[in-house]
Formats: structure tokens, sequence, C-alpha cells
């Protein structure tokens, strides 16, 4: 019905049950603290992904993406102790070895990373488990995945709505609330919308609306990174333009001896000419293309949707670049030359 709604065709819908549970992590230097941790069926996991992996009783398997290979700092033991928050009951689970996969969910969705259980376990586990530590989670494919800006909107007004404009920041943390001593976390969305889109765990995401909460998130870095970047461009450029005109009045001695012993006035300007175009353009070039590939890995590495776009951006910045500094090229040569032949 939202779909329709929102003039979205879906392709593809998965839903996915989870649990929250405590997991003791375990440390390289044997230091242990609590933290939650989502857990997934095997049979889930190998619905959504067909990867057919199997995860023996009383064992897990650790899922994690590339962008939260950090966190398996915090299973550097053989197994964990979990803890079910509703019966209190705690447990010992073997570890078997990790699953690391990109694009196969969201990176700052709910399933960046979990924790995978046998399904008879599972299941054992969620038959004595309060309902507050159950979630249920859609994962669509959608004909266009450009348009669902809208479609995403309509997802979140109708959740914000069901939670009478209430939200529970910090449930993902809420199954070791008794082992840590923190306290449940309520805010208004109304007032909150950028902290909410950061913070909770449960916010329905899409390709663009990823983007957008990115951006909101990050604007006051992405504005003073635009200053830093405004003052450092319009420095070089006068750095090296002030570099080049001392550089030719230093040498203009040489150019009146070249002239003295013989050397034509054409030769003398294509001397000054390459002498200005190295000093002038090597270090924008170098600058350009270091600047440019740098931007594109790290949007790489980020998972940044609009990478093409945004590169055609760095592409016209670098093009701007070049342009203003061969105007001042050109005025500058040309009184070089007036001055010195």
């Amino acid at each position: 019905m939202l779909a329709a709604k929102s003039d979205t065709v879906i392709t593809k819908i998965a839903r996915i049950d989870c649990l929250l549970l405590g997991v003791q992590n375990t440390y390289k230097d044997g230091a242990t603290d609590w933290g939650s941790r989502v857990v997934m069926s095997a049979d889930d996991f190998n619905t959504v992904s067909a990867m057919n992996i199997s995860v023996p009783k009383g064992t897990y398997t650790f899922y994690y993406d590339s962008t939260m290979d950090y966190k398996l700092n915090a299973f550097c033991g053989n197994g964990s102790l979990i803890f079910n928050p509703t019966t209190k009951e705690e447990f010992q689970l073997s570890q078997n070895e990790p699953i690391c996969s990109d694009s196969l969910f969201n990176s700052r969705s709910f399933f960046s990373s979990f924790l995978i259980l046998n399904t008879e376990d599972y299941n054992n586990i969620s038959a004595n488990l309060g309902n507050e530590y159950k979630a249920a989670s859609y994962l669509l494919n959608v004909k266009d995945w450009e348009s669902t800006l809208n479609f995403q909107e309509n997802i979140l007004r109708t959740v914000i709505e069901n939670n009478q404009g209430e939200i529970f920041t910090n449930w993902h943390n809420s199954a070791t609330f008794e082992k840590t001593g923190s306290s449940a976390e309520y805010l208004a969305y109304e007032g909150n919308e950028t902290r909410i889109a950061r913070v909770w765990a449960l916010y329905p995401l899409s390709k663009p609306g990823s983007a957008t909460i990115q951006f909101e998130a990050f604007a006051t870095y992405l504005m003073l990174l635009l200053f830093i970047a405004l003052v450092a461009f319009i420095s070089s450029i006068m750095v090296i333009g002030l570099k080049i005109i001392s550089t030719i009045w230093d040498d203009a001695i040489v150019y009146d001896n070249l002239q003295k012993s013989g050397m034509t006035k054409g030769k003398i300007k294509r001397l000054i000419t390459k002498q200005m175009l190295f000093v002038y353009f090597i270090p924008t070039v170098l600058g350009c293309l270091t600047g440019a590939f740098t931007t594109y890995r790290i949007m790489l590495v980020s998972g940044v949707i609009y990478i093409g776009k945004t590169m055609e951006l760095v592409g016209g910045v670098c093009g701007l670049v070049v342009i203003l500094q061969l105007i001042i090229f050109v005025v500058l040569r040309s009184r070089a030359i007036k001055d010195n032949i």
C-alpha cells in the first residue's frame, strides 16, 4: 500500500525475524564487557544471502561487512557467553569462522553485523524471549531505487505515527541494560530528526535516503571543508603566481645576456613560457590528480552511492582551477615577456 502510494514498484521482498541478545565480548588482552547483538537464524540468512551456510548446534557465526571489521576485536575468544534478558539465563556458545560479505545489506543498516545461530537454537531462545527483544525487518528491491525517497519517508512517517511520535533510540542496546547499567532513551521525533536518523538502529533506509541523512548529519563538517578548500585554493594560486613573478625577475639578467649573445626573441619567449608552465602547472596537475584519486577511494571505501556524480563535480572543480590559473598564466606571461624582451 505504501509502495503504491509512493509510485514505487517492489520487485522482491523478504522478511527477516531477528532477536536481540546480550553477548559478552572478549578482547585480545583478555578483557571482557557486555554488548547487545542482533541474532538471525541460519535458515533466514540462507534465504536472503543464498550462501547455504551450516551452523552447528551450540555455536554461532559472526557476520560482518568490511566497514564493520573492527567489531571482530570483540570476538577474540573461542566462544561467547550469551545472556537472555527475559529469563536472565546465561549460556555458552562456541564461535565458528566469521563471514565477511559486502553489498548484501546496506552498510548503515541494522544488519551491518550480527550473529547467525543454528535454527533450532534460535527457535528455542525465541520461545523464551520477550517480544520487546524481537524485531522483524523487511528487505526490498524496487524497480527504480533513485525514486524511492518518498517511499522511505512514507514508511518513516507511518512508523513514527504508530509510536505516537516518540522513538526508543537505543533499543539496539536494551538487551544488556541490566549488565551495563544503561537505561532507555526516548526522544520525540519532532525537533530531533537528524539525531534520530544517526543513532536509531531501526531507521528505515533507502539508497537516496541514506545519502540525504549523511549530508544532513555532516553538513557542518562539509561547510568547514569547503571553507578550508577555498582558502587553500586562493592561497595556492597567489603563492604560485608570486613565485613565478619572483623567478622571472631573478632571471631578467639571464634573459638580457641571452639576447646579447644572439638568441632570438622567439626562442626567449618559448624559454619563458616553458619555465612558467613548469612552475605554474605541475603542482596544479599533480594536486588535482591526487585529490581526485583520494576522493574517489574515500567514497569507494565509505560506500557512497552517487560516486559518478560526485566525481563529475570533482572534475568540474579541477577544470575551474585550471581555467583560472590559465587566465592568470596568460596575464603573467604577457607581463614577463613585455618586461624582459
